[in-house]
């Protein structure tokens, strides 16, 4: 069974959230946290996947993004940090209290991983997952990647300065975002520690869980570097890190928006399956 639910935030806002149902439970409920350039129907077939194995899986979008955005974004205030301190804490919150006795499953994509210990209800979280997550600092990226990530930050601002959002397609297969999420993301990646320069009291040190990361090595976007230092900030969780090797076996896609494509159900989904079926809490 599929169902959507409206979820408040604690600043008011509404957040659209579908659950996936199973028959019969195991007990366990994953929250999948998306990044910023995916809606949570891009995480469908993930999410039956793992649906159809007796979890319960929740996907939602951040305010301004697919479903929780409204009919025009132009004059729409939205930032990162309401993501994690509103939008991705009431979510949390919505899954402790409406399935009550499941292990909570944290799955955090891209940005939704790096935002993680901003959000005060991510101490109910019993299992994280991050998935192509990293830190966002330029510091972190080789002289190839900076140029690249110069011009994308260029672009971001530009656009959304002028538009007053951050229309789709811009960037690749992006949906549109809010113009207040674009320039703090660019912000970020200006700080030599990224968000920790601006978000020094935290929840990421106190996150006393199993963490399973899983990066991609070609993908540029996540650096080895730039996953390593993010990884560092949870130093009170017992990590696993996994990663992905362009000419491992089997691999037709190696970028982080492939983890969840329905092709790598026999490719890397089995990783995490494993993974969450261990006795490690």
């Amino acid at each position: 069974m599929i169902e959507r639910n409206k979820i408040k935030t604690k600043d008011g806002k509404t957040i659209i959230a579908i659950c996936y149902l199973p028959d019969t439970s195991n007990g366990k409920a994953i929250i999948v946290a998306p990044a910023a350039q995916i809606i949570q129907q891009d995480y469908e077939a993930f999410s039956i996947f793992f649906q159809q194995l007796g979890y319960t899986v929740i996907t939602f979008d951040y305010r301004g993004v697919g479903e929780s955005a409204p009919a025009q974004l132009t004059g729409f205030e939205a930032r990162l940090q309401h993501w994690a301190v509103h939008d991705a804490d009431a979510v949390i919150r919505f899954v402790k209290s409406s399935f009550q006795n499941q292990e909570l499953i944290y799955i955090g994509h891209g940005i939704g991983g790096e935002l993680i210990g901003l959000a005060q209800a991510s101490q109910y979280i019993n299992r994280l997952v991050l998935v192509s997550s990293s830190l966002s600092c330029k510091r972190l990226w080789n002289r190839k990647g900076r140029w690249r990530l110069f011009a994308r930050k260029l672009k971001m601002r530009m656009i959304s300065k002028f538009l007053d959002y951050m229309p789709g397609g811009w960037l690749a297969y992006y949906p549109e975002l809010p113009k207040g999420v674009a320039h703090e993301w660019a912000n970020w990646c200006d700080r030599p520690n990224g968000l920790f320069d601006f978000f020094p009291e935290n929840n990421y040190r106190k996150l006393q869980v199993p963490l399973l990361a899983i990066s991609f090595l070609n993908d540029w976007m996540t650096p080895e570097k730039a996953v390593k230092e993010l990884l560092a900030y949870f130093s009170g969780s017992s990590i696993s890190w996994h990663q992905i090797h362009p000419d491992d076996p089997g691999l037709r896609k190696n970028k982080q928006y492939s983890f969840f494509d329905l092709d790598m159900k026999s490719q890397i989904w089995p990783l995490l399956q494993k993974w969450l079926n261990e006795d490690c809490l």
